[in-house]
């Protein structure tokens, strides 16, 4: 009869044990994801005010890489998108290129929008960029529909231009024509060499 006893206690006192262990590691997530909302909530501002335990995992570093584009600092947004593409996950990845190709498109259409067709050579390379990082996004996640959208845009700014296309009026004639030629109009700006 003790040993029922003894053993009811046991079980009763490792089972509050359990249950308040359990309680422990729910509060301290509740408390986490509070911190996270707390961050989203106030991208301008950095994350180690509100979680600093964040800013060690790489969902905290891409989280600290988009504010820091939404407050216009894209560089340093850009060296931490970097670094992070080796230890994020697929779906993450994804969403990084993603947020890699906003960078540059932004800053490349800020610059056409304030300077115009003058602001063209720098904006050309950064839209290449840009259109590379959406393709990279559409290749870890064929459904990221903003990607697909994000990349039509920065199409429409500035068209690729393929090494060279076959002629295909004459099938005897094997040379490339340029797309140069073709391309050259749709190019805003000025040609140089022209009076």
């Amino acid at each position: 009869m003790a040993r029922m006893i003894l053993w009811r206690e046991t079980l009763a006192w490792s089972l509050l044990a359990a249950g308040l262990g359990l309680t422990g590691w729910q509060g301290w997530q509740w408390l986490q994801a509070s911190q996270v909302n707390q961050v989203l909530a106030n991208p301008k501002e950095p994350i180690e005010k509100h979680a600093p335990w964040l800013s060690q995992t790489p969902e905290g570093q891409l989280l600290q890489a988009w504010q820091l584009t939404r407050r216009g600092d894209s560089t340093h947004a850009l060296e931490i998108y970097g670094r992070l593409e080796q230890r994020l996950p697929p779906a993450l990845l994804a969403r990084a290129k993603y947020n890699m190709g906003n960078a540059y498109l932004s800053t490349a259409l800020g610059a056409l929008s304030e300077e115009g067709a003058l602001a063209y050579n720098q904006a050309a390379p950064l839209l290449a960029m840009a259109k590379d990082a959406y393709r990279d996004a559409l290749r870890h996640d064929p459904t990221l529909w903003d990607a697909r959208h994000n990349m039509e845009l920065a199409q429409r700014a500035s068209p690729d231009i393929t090494p060279g296309i076959r002629n295909e009026q004459s099938q005897e004639e094997t040379e490339l024509k340029t797309t140069t030629e073709r391309a050259w109009p749709t190019i805003p700006g000025f040609p140089k060499g022209m009076p």
